[in-house]
């Protein structure tokens, strides 16, 4: 696997299309997981992060790319 952080790898992906999805896949301990184009990953992780977005089923990956942790 290449030495890219998951953010980075989304970064590129936004870079194609900028109208790239991600879907809501779980909750787990303050942390919402999505996955895009096969890369899974997390926003949030303390009990302040989640009152900081509003989360749906299927959001612009735009939108939560700020919240990606390295």
């Amino acid at each position: 696997m290449s030495d890219k952080t998951k953010k980075e790898l989304l970064q590129e992906i936004l870079a194609k299309n900028p109208k790239t999805e991600a879907k809501f896949t779980n909750y787990y301990k303050y942390c919402f997981g999505f996955i895009c184009e096969g890369v899974d990953f997390g926003v949030g992780g303390d009990s302040g992060d989640i009152y900081r977005l509003d989360i749906y089923p299927e959001m612009l990956l735009s939108d939560l790319i700020e919240y990606i942790e390295d």
